[in-house]
């Protein structure tokens, strides 16, 4: 009888699930698709990272070829001085300008000559379509020269440009002819005051 149960239970056809190889395995399958996410992330984290590099590289170039297409301010040509330049062949006239006290009345040109040859150059002064002035200025070979000063004016007469405008002034010379370059009329205040008040 003892004998009869115990063979019932030998013999009993084991559950599907029971045992090492029953529930135990597929408790081991599931144990896996539950950590899939966790790898998944980890691969596509590690993709991102190339993906954010090649952004951010893609940014700096962007932003450092706007730099490369911009102006650069250094460039650009900056007069620190009242005149304007002018070279002639021979001849360097620097900081060039009219100064006057009213519209319609006399104007001094002021301004820097450089002789750059090996003998003197004569200058003289005018506005274009207009009567050219009565001095003219004689520069010293290999030096310069101030243009008006307190003992000597170069002075253009019924000058029709009021202070704050642009008047052309020609400049000649025996080498290079005549030359027109447009310069300020600027008001004899401040620092002009005492150049103009002796001519006039």
């Amino acid at each position: 009888m003892g004998m009869c149960r115990a063979s019932r239970v030998r013999g009993r056809p084991r559950l599907r699930g029971s045992g090492r190889h029953g529930r135990g395995a597929p408790g081991r399958v599931a144990g896996r698709r539950r950590g899939l996410p966790a790898i998944l992330s980890r691969v596509t984290n590690r993709a991102v990272s190339p993906l954010r590099l090649t952004a951010a590289a893609a940014t700096a170039l962007v932003v450092s070829g706007c730099g490369v297409l911009a102006p650069v301010s250094t460039d650009e040509p900056y007069i620190p001085a009242d005149g304007v330049p002018l070279t002639v062949p021979g001849l360097d006239l620097r900081n060039l300008a009219v100064v006057t006290s009213s519209e319609g009345g006399s104007g001094v040109v002021i301004g820097q000559l450089v002789n750059q040859t090996d003998s003197a150059v004569p200058v003289n002064f005018g506005i274009q379509g207009g009567e050219a002035a009565s001095t003219t200025k004689i520069v010293r070979a290999n030096s310069g020269e101030t243009i008006s000063d307190d003992s000597s004016q170069v002075t253009l007469d019924a000058l029709s440009a009021p202070a704050g405008s642009m008047v052309m002034l020609t400049v000649t010379t025996r080498e290079a002819g005549e030359n027109v370059v447009e310069v300020p009329v600027l008001l004899d205040d401040d620092y002009y005051t005492g150049l103009l008040g002796t001519t006039l």
